[in-house]
């Protein structure tokens, strides 16, 4: 597989991406929970960072030396990694949300976290690791993170492949061969664009290309999902008997092979939400829910050993070097902060419907790019911010993907979220003796003033991973 790593004008983006850089995108897109064991490993690693808490000789506040914040640009080595791009300038961060929390309470939050058995491995955090076991160059990790971050919960891929060229910078050639190296990793069927494609991938892997299952939701997928096992015998020059055994393997394979990594469908551990959403003098505002992680800060200790020691200069590049570490992490934590507050503040500007009553049918259409242009970020960014956090709300926790709803044409603008719910609801209230066809929905939609094609209400079917009214229907 030829990913493109030779050099050519294509790679002009990547190519200004520093190994610093690259661990800013990951902790701008973790939650939490995985940022606090990042920082319990950096607190055991690195002597020049502590915490708050941690015992120090404090000194009088004018002999402090400052903290990264305090610095209009961090004090690193002169070969250090630029400031990251994803990142915006600037350190001014307060959050007054969870004012006046002790340390007791803090510390009382960090051991009840410590105290849950280890989340599961999110989907994301499993492909990422499969990605480095293959040795993916480091000039293709920002178009694979892209990716990454474009999967949704399924393990589908949901952004066309020329928007995410758009987006990316990268050609598309590239972006092809980053999606079959996608496809090509555990679970089968990740990557996949709808459901057909998801089958298709898990067959070419356990049946191969040329079996009879293959060729069916290959090339008869339009006479599989009506279940027309008559016409597919005949087509495929089969009996009755060999068709029905190929369609009782393709049922049985996994339609939604990202769910078994879903951190939200786990029974055993629910992240706490990174954000929160609540009313403050009439007005609704985003808060951070971050108090259990702990406040960092430059050990002065060490801070003089690099000042005073003259030990041999390998010494005292190590030294250099876990300072400037220390302080890009402090930065970086908070320019995190302030991207994901103004991220949450620009959608609840967008949706404040939704907040004022809580109702789904309230979500006005909402894109990455609209949120991007209003808080001045790369759309890219927007993207890590939101994926796989969690919000808080009174009415409930969402994913901040939730919010992101695209618009449908036809007189009105609907969001789609509303037609997959309510196509979601009408089924799961269904008469299973006597399912609804989708043109039996789409009627129902239009009941309901919403304007809907056949084809549509089969998209967003398939989309949900229900089957067709045939495979739903339960005989007596």
């Amino acid at each position: 597989m030829d990913l493109g790593l030779t050099q050519s004008a294509e790679l002009r983006m990547e190519q200004r991406l520093s190994q610093q850089m690259l661990h800013s995108l990951d902790l701008l897109q973790e939650t939490n929970i995985q940022l606090e064991q990042r920082i319990s490993r950096e607190l055991l690693e690195n002597p020049f960072l502590e915490t708050d808490d941690s015992p120090a000789d404090h000194e009088p506040e004018d002999e402090k030396e400052p903290h990264a914040e305090d610095h209009g640009e961090l004090d690193l080595s002169e070969d250090s990694a630029e400031v990251p791009y994803a990142l915006e300038e600037g350190l001014q961060y307060s959050d007054d949300g969870d004012g006046g929390i002790s340390q007791e309470e803090q510390q009382e939050k960090r051991e009840y976290w410590h105290s849950l058995q280890t989340y599961e491995s999110s989907l994301e955090e499993h492909l990422r690791t499969q990605l480095r076991e293959k040795s993916v160059s480091q000039k293709i990790w920002p178009l694979m993170e892209f990716i990454l971050g474009s999967l949704d919960e399924r393990g589908y891929l949901q952004i066309p492949t020329e928007e995410i060229c758009a987006i990316s910078g990268f050609s598309l050639e590239m972006v092809q061969d980053g999606i079959a190296l996608l496809q090509s990793l555990e679970p089968a069927g990740v990557g996949a664009r709808d459901l057909q494609e998801c089958l298709l991938l898990q067959l070419a892997r356990t049946h191969g290309t040329d079996s009879v299952e293959y060729q069916i939701v290959d090339s008869y997928w339009q006479y599989f999902e009506k279940l027309q096992l008559p016409r597919l015998a005949r087509e495929l020059a089969l009996s009755i008997e060999e068709v029905t055994r190929a369609k009782e393997v393709i049922a049985s394979l996994d339609p939604k092979p990202g769910m078994q990594y879903s951190l939200s469908d786990s029974d055993e551990y629910a992240p706490p939400p990174d954000l929160r959403v609540i009313k403050h003098n009439g007005r609704w505002k985003s808060v951070l829910n971050d108090s259990f992680l702990p406040d960092l800060r430059i050990s002065e200790q060490y801070s003089d050993q690099l000042r005073y020691r003259s030990d041999e200069k390998s010494v005292k590049k190590f030294l250099r070097e876990k300072r400037g570490s220390a302080q890009w992490l402090i930065m970086a934590v908070e320019q995190r902060k302030r991207s994901m507050l103004k991220v949450m503040d620009a959608i609840v500007a967008h949706q404040n419907g939704f907040f004022d009553q809580g109702d789904e049918n309230a979500l006005r259409p909402l894109t990455l790019k609209d949120i991007a242009q209003e808080v001045e970020l790369h759309p890219s960014t927007v993207s890590r911010v939101t994926n796989n956090k969690f919000v808080e709300t009174p009415y409930g926790v969402y994913e901040l993907k939730y919010f992101f709803v695209a618009s449908m044409g036809g007189g009105t603008e609907v969001a789609n979220i509303r037609i997959q719910n309510l196509v979601r609801d009408l089924i799961a209230e269904e008469d299973r003796k006597k399912p609804l066809s989708d043109q039996k929905i789409a009627n129902l939609l239009k009941e309901r003033g919403v304007e809907a094609a056949r084809r549509t209400v089969a998209k967003y079917r398939d989309k949900l991973g229900i089957p067709t009214a045939r495979l739903r229907k339960e005989h007596a």
